[in-house]
C-alpha cells in the first residue's frame, strides 16, 4: 500500500513540476531581452531635462533623457533643428539611468535670440524607435547699444 502511495505523490510531483516549467517557458523566463521574450513596441521617450538658453556667446546645449523599452534601449539620438532649417544628429551616451547629449551652439551674431528645436529619439534591439515631443532653447541675442539720438542742427 506505502508504495501505491508513493507513486501517485510521485506522478502529481512530476505533473507539478511540469506545469511550473511550462508556465516558465512560456512567460520568458521574466527577464528583460533574453531569448523568448517578444518586444512590445517602440521605446518612450522623455526629456528629463535641458539648458533652455544658452549665453549670446554660444556654448554648450545638454539634453537629458529618459528611455525605457520592455527589452532594452541600445541607443538614444537627439535631432536639432537650426534656426535656418538644417538639422544636425548627436549621440546620447548612458550614464546610469539617463542618456545624455550635448549640442555647442555657435555665437548669435543676429538682433534677436536664435530658436533651435530639438527631438530625442530612442532605438531598442529589435529596431523600433520612439521619439519624444519637440521641444526648444535659445541663444540669446547679444547685447548690441541703441543708436544714438538723430543729430539736431539748431534753427
Amino acid at each position: 500500500m506505502r508504495s501505491r502511495v508513493t507513486q501517485v505523490v510521485t506522478k502529481q510531483y512530476i505533473l507539478l513540476c511540469s506545469v511550473l516549467c511550462l508556465a516558465v517557458l512560456v512567460s520568458g523566463c521574466g527577464g528583460g531581452g533574453g531569448k523568448g521574450t517578444v518586444d512590445q513596441g517602440p521605446p518612450t521617450v522623455t526629456i528629463a531635462s535641458y539648458t533652455g538658453l544658452v549665453p549670446a556667446t554660444g556654448g554648450a546645449a545638454i539634453f537629458d533623457i529618459v528611455a525605457i523599452d520592455d527589452v532594452g534601449v541600445t541607443r538614444v539620438e537627439v535631432k536639432v533643428t537650426k534656426p535656418d532649417g538644417t538639422s544636425e544628429i548627436i549621440n546620447a551616451a548612458k550614464s546610469g539611468n539617463v542618456w545624455r547629449a550635448q549640442f555647442n551652439a555657435p555665437p548669435n551674431v543676429g538682433t534677436q535670440a536664435a530658436v533651435y528645436k530639438f527631438v530625442a529619439y530612442a532605438y531598442d534591439a529589435v529596431g523600433n524607435v520612439g521619439s519624444s515631443t519637440e521641444l526648444s532653447f535659445r541663444v540669446s541675442a547679444p547685447d548690441v547699444p541703441p543708436p544714438p539720438p538723430p543729430f539736431v542742427t539748431g534753427s
